[in-house]
């Protein structure tokens, strides 16, 4: 009868004791107060189902009330109500079937549309790790890939060092050779020969620098 509706549901709904309902669910009568109570928690709890509360009236006192003669048209009633029961059972099946269905359909439509829609990342760009060491007196500036000078004419002693910086490439002009660049734990020389020294700094290695990487790395 309850059309698996939790039973709590139905005691708030109709305020009838949930064993009094336990009761009409299992059609135990002598649990109940009277025929009088019978009737009444019938039509209250067929009209929470959503079911003809006067067929199953009818239907209980054709079964369960004493009956001089029971005719075929007193017996219709409780046909019904069971064809009835029946339907309703019935469409909630299809609802909830419908509803399912629905799902399916908009979790499918929406997976379709994220594969479309979605785009492959861009290639991640490779960043080196690097900080400047100094074996004597030296001045450094250095610009990273995005034009920013982290060093400007930054003087380190010997055994001094700079912080670390990050970038995928960098330009380094130093006033002498007595700098050593370090790119995450390798060492890497500047070019051999005296004086000033320009050094375009990348992920796979180093190559000099232009004429100009002075102005460009110092202003």
């Amino acid at each position: 009868m309850r059309a698996r509706i939790d039973i709590s549901e139905i005691e708030a709904q109709t305020k009838i004791r949930a064993k009094y309902l336990r009761a009409l669910e299992n059609e135990e009568w002598g649990l109940l107060p009277g025929p009088t109570f019978v009737k009444s928690f019938l039509r209250t709890y067929a009209t929470a189902l959503g079911l003809d509360g006067r067929a199953l009236v009818e239907e209980y006192r054709l079964t369960e009330e004493p009956q001089s003669e029971v005719t075929h048209e007193q017996i219709m009633p409780s046909q019904r109500l069971a064809d009835r029961r029946e339907g309703s059972s019935n469409a909630y099946r299809f609802a909830v079937g419908a509803v399912v269905a629905l799902i399916v359909v908009l979790v499918i439509l929406l997976a379709s549309k994220h594969g479309k829609d979605a785009t492959p990342p861009a290639a991640a760009k490779t960043h080196i790790r690097l900080f400047v060491r100094a074996d004597g007196p030296v001045h450094v500036c250095l610009l990273d890939a995005e034009g920013n000078r982290v060093m400007h004419y930054t003087r380190l002693q010997a055994g001094q060092r700079s912080r670390a910086y990050r970038s995928t490439s960098f330009l380094l002009w130093s006033s002498g050779r007595q700098a050593k660049v370090v790119v995450g734990r390798r060492v890497r020389a500047l070019p051999e020969g005296s004086g000033p020294v320009g050094v375009q700094i990348g992920p796979t290695g180093d190559s000099p620098a232009a004429s100009n990487a002075r102005q460009q790395a110092c202003g």
